[in-house]
């Protein structure tokens, strides 16, 4: 589909960019250049399809901080913005896992403190949201559905 719907669309934008001539130094005039540095960049969307064609998931992970940072300029102390920034880590981490964070946070609060130390890199790389036995655990549990009963 991407290369038979989005790629002449590609091809079409680009070359009417090429066509335009704008004021030198004017915001659009840096727009087009800065889409016609980049173009082989956002073309490669045509070669991998597991390539998102926007940044949406990005933004949408960005958005808590987002939201956020006017607030924690008011942090009482640096080990507190700094035990936020670790507990926000965490929590869009364990989304982007598609776990639960509240789930994945007493998990890790459950086990954790059972460790004889976490300065062994194995210990803690057993714990990270990625790993099998974590989803196992973290991860959203769907009750079947209720068959109809004729």
């Amino acid at each position: 589909k991407r290369q038979t719907i989005l790629k002449p669309k590609m091809d079409a934008f680009f070359d009417w960019l090429r066509e335009q001539d704008p004021l030198s130094g004017s915001k659009l005039g840096e727009a087009i250049q800065y889409a016609l540095t980049y173009e082989s960049t956002f073309r490669t969307v045509l070669k991998d399809a597991k390539l998102a064609l926007d940044n949406n998931r990005a933004e949408r992970a960005i958005k808590p901080f987002v939201m956020g940072r006017k607030n924690w300029l008011f942090s009482a102390t640096y080990e507190g913005a700094t035990a936020a920034a670790i507990i926000m880590s965490i929590i869009e981490t364990a989304k982007q896992n598609n776990l639960v964070p509240e789930k994945y946070i007493t998990y890790l609060l459950e086990e954790l403190p059972n460790l004889p130390t976490l300065t062994n890199e194995e210990d803690w790389k057993a714990y990270l949201p990625w790993r099998s036995h974590v989803k196992e655990r973290c991860q959203e549990r769907t009750l079947p559905k209720p068959r109809n009963k004729k």
